[in-house]
Protein backbone atom coordinates (compact mmCIF):
# COMPACT_ATOMS: atom_id res chain seq x y z
CA UNK A 1 0.00 0.00 0.00
CA UNK A 2 1.55 3.29 -1.07
CA UNK A 3 0.83 6.68 0.43
CA UNK A 4 -0.54 9.21 -2.00
CA UNK A 5 1.26 12.54 -1.84
CA UNK A 6 -0.44 15.65 -3.07
CA UNK A 7 1.91 18.06 -4.77
CA UNK A 8 1.04 21.71 -4.19
CA UNK A 9 2.21 23.84 -7.10
CA UNK A 10 4.77 26.51 -6.27
CA UNK A 11 2.34 29.22 -7.47
CA UNK A 12 -0.14 28.16 -4.76
CA UNK A 13 2.48 28.51 -2.03
CA UNK A 14 3.34 31.97 -3.28
CA UNK A 15 -0.34 32.97 -3.16
CA UNK A 16 -0.84 31.46 0.31
CA UNK A 17 2.26 33.24 1.61
CA UNK A 18 1.09 36.56 0.13
CA UNK A 19 -2.33 36.21 1.79
CA UNK A 20 -0.83 35.37 5.19
CA UNK A 21 1.64 38.28 4.99
CA UNK A 22 -1.12 40.70 3.96
CA UNK A 23 -3.20 39.61 6.95
CA UNK A 24 -0.26 40.07 9.30
CA UNK A 25 0.72 43.46 7.91
CA UNK A 26 -2.83 44.85 8.00
CA UNK A 27 -3.45 43.32 11.40
CA UNK A 28 -6.04 40.62 11.82
CA UNK A 29 -7.98 42.54 14.47
CA UNK A 30 -6.98 46.06 13.57
CA UNK A 31 -4.47 47.93 11.49
CA UNK A 32 -3.00 49.96 14.31
CA UNK A 33 -1.20 49.41 17.58
CA UNK A 34 -2.68 47.67 20.61
CA UNK A 35 -4.10 49.63 23.53
CA UNK A 36 -4.79 48.38 27.03
CA UNK A 37 -8.33 48.98 28.26
CA UNK A 38 -8.65 48.87 32.04
CA UNK A 39 -12.00 49.11 33.72
CA UNK A 40 -13.37 49.02 37.22
CA UNK A 41 -16.91 47.98 38.05
CA UNK A 42 -18.35 48.81 41.45
CA UNK A 43 -21.53 48.41 43.47
CA UNK A 44 -22.45 49.41 46.99
CA UNK A 45 -21.57 46.86 49.67
CA UNK A 46 -25.26 46.77 50.61
CA UNK A 47 -25.88 45.16 47.17
CA UNK A 48 -23.26 42.37 47.07
CA UNK A 49 -21.69 41.34 43.78
CA UNK A 50 -22.37 37.63 43.18
CA UNK A 51 -19.51 35.24 42.51
CA UNK A 52 -21.43 33.54 39.69
CA UNK A 53 -21.61 35.25 36.32
CA UNK A 54 -19.20 36.94 33.91
CA UNK A 55 -17.59 40.28 33.19
CA UNK A 56 -16.98 40.75 29.45
CA UNK A 57 -15.19 43.38 27.36
CA UNK A 58 -16.86 43.23 23.93
CA UNK A 59 -16.03 44.86 20.60
CA UNK A 60 -17.48 44.35 17.15
CA UNK A 61 -14.78 41.74 16.47
CA UNK A 62 -13.78 40.23 19.81
CA UNK A 63 -14.83 39.35 23.30
CA UNK A 64 -12.72 38.80 26.41
CA UNK A 65 -14.06 38.04 29.81
CA UNK A 66 -13.66 36.35 33.12
CA UNK A 67 -15.90 34.46 35.48
CA UNK A 68 -16.78 36.74 38.40
CA UNK A 69 -15.21 34.23 40.79
CA UNK A 70 -11.77 34.94 39.25
CA UNK A 71 -11.96 38.73 38.85
CA UNK A 72 -9.80 40.77 41.22
CA UNK A 73 -11.97 42.30 43.95
CA UNK A 74 -11.33 45.01 46.49
CA UNK A 75 -13.29 47.19 48.88
CA UNK A 76 -12.99 50.94 48.42
CA UNK A 77 -15.01 52.86 50.99
CA UNK A 78 -18.62 51.73 50.72
CA UNK A 79 -18.11 49.91 47.39
CA UNK A 80 -17.02 46.46 46.22
CA UNK A 81 -14.82 47.01 43.13
CA UNK A 82 -13.95 44.56 40.33
CA UNK A 83 -11.00 45.11 37.97
CA UNK A 84 -10.79 43.96 34.34
CA UNK A 85 -8.32 44.54 31.52
CA UNK A 86 -8.11 43.73 27.82
CA UNK A 87 -6.09 44.68 24.77
CA UNK A 88 -8.12 46.59 22.20
CA UNK A 89 -7.44 47.64 18.63
CA UNK A 90 -9.15 49.77 16.02
CA UNK A 91 -12.84 48.89 16.11
CA UNK A 92 -16.21 50.53 15.60
CA UNK A 93 -17.91 49.69 18.89
CA UNK A 94 -16.98 48.60 22.39
CA UNK A 95 -18.82 47.75 25.59
CA UNK A 96 -18.38 46.26 29.03
CA UNK A 97 -21.07 43.70 29.83
CA UNK A 98 -21.60 42.79 33.48
CA UNK A 99 -23.54 39.50 33.65
CA UNK A 100 -24.18 38.54 37.30
CA UNK A 101 -26.05 35.26 37.73
CA UNK A 102 -29.75 35.72 38.43
CA UNK A 103 -29.81 39.34 37.26
CA UNK A 104 -30.16 40.98 33.84
CA UNK A 105 -26.86 41.92 32.22
CA UNK A 106 -25.89 45.56 32.51
CA UNK A 107 -24.24 47.02 29.40
CA UNK A 108 -21.86 49.98 29.41
CA UNK A 109 -21.18 51.36 25.93
CA UNK A 110 -17.64 52.75 25.83
CA UNK A 111 -17.16 56.11 24.07
CA UNK A 112 -13.75 55.18 22.66
CA UNK A 113 -13.00 56.39 19.12
CA UNK A 114 -12.30 53.96 16.28
CA UNK A 115 -8.58 54.55 16.79
CA UNK A 116 -8.17 54.48 20.59
CA UNK A 117 -6.38 57.32 22.33
CA UNK A 118 -4.71 57.44 25.74
CA UNK A 119 -7.06 58.61 28.46
CA UNK A 120 -7.12 58.94 32.23
CA UNK A 121 -9.86 57.37 34.33
CA UNK A 122 -13.32 58.37 33.15
CA UNK A 123 -16.00 59.45 35.59
CA UNK A 124 -18.02 56.70 37.26
CA UNK A 125 -21.19 56.11 35.27
CA UNK A 126 -24.30 53.98 35.22
CA UNK A 127 -25.00 51.32 32.57
CA UNK A 128 -26.55 52.40 29.29
CA UNK A 129 -29.15 49.62 29.43
CA UNK A 130 -29.96 46.19 30.84
CA UNK A 131 -30.43 43.09 28.70
CA UNK A 132 -32.03 39.82 29.86
CA UNK A 133 -31.40 37.86 26.64
CA UNK A 134 -29.30 34.67 26.97
CA UNK A 135 -26.21 36.19 25.28
CA UNK A 136 -26.17 40.00 25.62
CA UNK A 137 -22.44 40.10 24.85
CA UNK A 138 -22.89 38.35 21.49
CA UNK A 139 -25.94 40.49 20.80
CA UNK A 140 -23.88 43.67 21.29
CA UNK A 141 -21.01 42.25 19.21
CA UNK A 142 -23.24 41.52 16.24
CA UNK A 143 -25.98 44.16 16.50
CA UNK A 144 -24.61 47.00 18.59
CA UNK A 145 -27.15 48.52 20.97
CA UNK A 146 -30.43 46.66 20.47
CA UNK A 147 -33.34 48.68 19.18
CA UNK A 148 -35.92 46.64 21.10
CA UNK A 149 -36.13 44.30 24.08
CA UNK A 150 -33.87 46.35 26.33
CA UNK A 151 -34.75 46.77 29.97
CA UNK A 152 -34.53 49.77 32.25
CA UNK A 153 -31.41 49.84 34.41
CA UNK A 154 -32.22 48.09 37.71
CA UNK A 155 -32.13 49.91 41.03
CA UNK A 156 -29.17 47.76 42.17
CA UNK A 157 -27.10 49.00 39.23
CA UNK A 158 -23.34 48.76 38.85
CA UNK A 159 -21.12 51.72 38.04
CA UNK A 160 -18.12 51.59 35.72
CA UNK A 161 -15.09 53.68 34.85
CA UNK A 162 -12.27 53.01 32.40
CA UNK A 163 -8.97 54.24 31.05
CA UNK A 164 -7.00 53.52 27.88
CA UNK A 165 -3.22 53.36 27.45
CA UNK A 166 -1.04 52.55 24.45
CA UNK A 167 0.27 49.06 25.11
CA UNK A 168 4.05 49.23 25.39
CA UNK A 169 5.56 46.12 23.80
CA UNK A 170 9.15 47.15 24.42
CA UNK A 171 11.06 45.08 26.98
CA UNK A 172 11.56 46.74 30.33
CA UNK A 173 14.82 48.60 30.85
CA UNK A 174 17.35 46.66 32.92
CA UNK A 175 17.42 47.58 36.57
CA UNK A 176 20.36 49.71 37.64
CA UNK A 177 22.35 48.36 40.61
Amino acid sequence: MSANKVEVPKKCWVAITAIVLAALVSGCVGGGPAYELKCEIRRRLSQPIPFDGNLEAVTQHSMSGHHLRTVKRSVQGEYAVLEHGKLIYEDTRRAIVMKPAGEPAQVFILPIPYVPKNSDWSEWRRPDYADATPAPDLRFMHEGRPKADILPVPSNFFEMRFKVRLWDTRPSAPQQP
